[in-house]
């Protein structure tokens, strides 16, 4: 049996340039008009013209409640039309979302890239360590005063450390020509046991050691050394958490 095809003819009420040439008057339902800038047939459905044949969207036809994934690249959705806890996981291109919009027990998978998120991330979920490739220490003996008081804000690491960062990771070495000389870096007066603790055993032998202690936005730290002269002072920022 060969192919039966159907024919009919399709009536057009009219052929306008676009869609506001349309004639509000006169329309009956079944009415139906050709855009020629468009390509797009509009149907009358009694009360508005509806777009038939549509190839595109906009973000007033998404309804994310209907979607397990929610894919958008180039169209221009405000924060109000997107409703993270209707989808398992969000795709989101080209969309400028700030942390304060982002719900991270909304969504079981988010995939962001370059998103500029503020220091409230790490409430959000977003901690994470970032190790720091050096070979040569950042502060010597020149950067610091030791007079037996301390420094606070002393050591100024803003140069290195970036903003938003909640711990820094800190390694270095001391030596002096006596025993028991000793040089601290805290976070603050108040939490002197978070701090790199650097005492002399013997003379003329350096000591080293390394701690994570806690930094606040400005990434100013406290320090503190034996009121003498030290043979040696260097200190190194291995990595931060952010």
């Amino acid at each position: 049996m060969g192919d039966v095809i159907e024919q009919r003819r399709r009536y057009y009420s009219g052929l306008d340039a676009d869609k506001a040439s349309i004639p509000a008057d006169g329309k009956s339902i079944g009415d139906q008009y050709f855009a020629t800038d468009t390509k797009i047939r509009y149907f009358w459905d009694v009360a508005n013209w509806i777009a038939l044949g549509v190839d595109t969207i906009n973000a007033g036809m998404i309804q994310t409640d209907a979607v397990e994934t929610l894919k958008i690249k180039n169209l221009n959705v405000t924060e109000g039309k997107l409703g993270p806890l209707a989808c398992a996981e969000a795709k989101i291109g080209n969309l400028a979302i700030s942390a304060g919009k982002l719900k991270t027990d909304s969504v079981e998978t988010l995939k962001i890239k370059a998103l500029n998120v503020t220091p409230g991330k790490a409430a959000l979920g977003f901690g994470r360590y970032v190790p720091r490739l050096i070979g040569a220490h950042d502060k010597l003996i020149g950067d610091f005063t030791t007079d037996g008081t301390a420094k606070v804000n002393g050591l100024d690491l803003s140069g290195i450390v970036p903003a938003g960062a909640t711990g820094v990771v800190l390694a270095g070495f001391v030596q002096d020509d006596a025993a028991d000389s000793w040089f601290y870096i805290y976070h603050s007066a108040g939490a002197t046991i978070s701090a790199l603790r650097l005492r002399t055993a013997v003379a003329n032998i350096r000591v080293n050691g390394a701690a994570t202690i806690p930094i606040d936005t400005d990434r100013l730290m406290d320090y503190q050394g034996a009121n003498l002269v030290f043979t040696a002072i260097s200190i190194a920022v291995l990595g931060w958490f952010i």
